[in-house]
Order: structure tokens, then sequence, then C-alpha cells
């Protein structure tokens, strides 16, 4: 489930920086507009906001699978000391 998350945070970004891009290939022809220039700033803003959030997710999702492969480690060493693994 936090990989589903991660990824539609990586496809928003993506998205975000590509309007970024295109706002600063028009602003070297022409000066942007008011409009233009919020714009600007709330991507800019929900980009810094989907960072915070993407390197949260990305920290939580690491440390589930570090957890995970420690619990089966854990199982595995489990069964070596019973001797039902060789």
């Amino acid at each position: 489930m936090e990989g589903d998350r991660i990824s539609q945070v990586r496809a928003e970004l993506t998205r975000l920086f590509d309007e970024q891009v295109e706002f600063f290939r028009r602003r070297a022809q022409q000066q942007p507009t008011p409009a233009e220039l919020r714009e600007y700033q709330e991507r800019r803003e929900r980009i810094r906001q989907l960072l915070r959030n993407y390197a949260d997710c990305e920290k939580r999702h690491k440390w589930r699978l570090a957890f995970a492969d420690q619990r089966h480690f854990v199982g595995w060493m489990r069964l070596c000391e019973l001797g039902l693994v060789f």
C-alpha cells in the first residue's frame, strides 16, 4: 500500500516539475503574468510538501521492508537452532 502512495507522489512530482520547466521556458520569452507567478509559487509549495511526504513514505517503506527482512531472518535462525533447517 505504501509503495502505491510512493508511486502516486512520484507521478505528481514529475507532472509538477514538467509544469515548472514549462513556466521557465515561457518566462525566458516573455514576462509572466501575476496569475502565472501565483501558479508557479503554488506548484513550488506543493513540490516542497510532496518531497517531504515522499521522504517520509520512503523512510517508512524502507523501515517496513527492513523489519520484514529482520523478522524473516529471525524466523530462519529459530528454525536453524531447532535443527529444522539444514
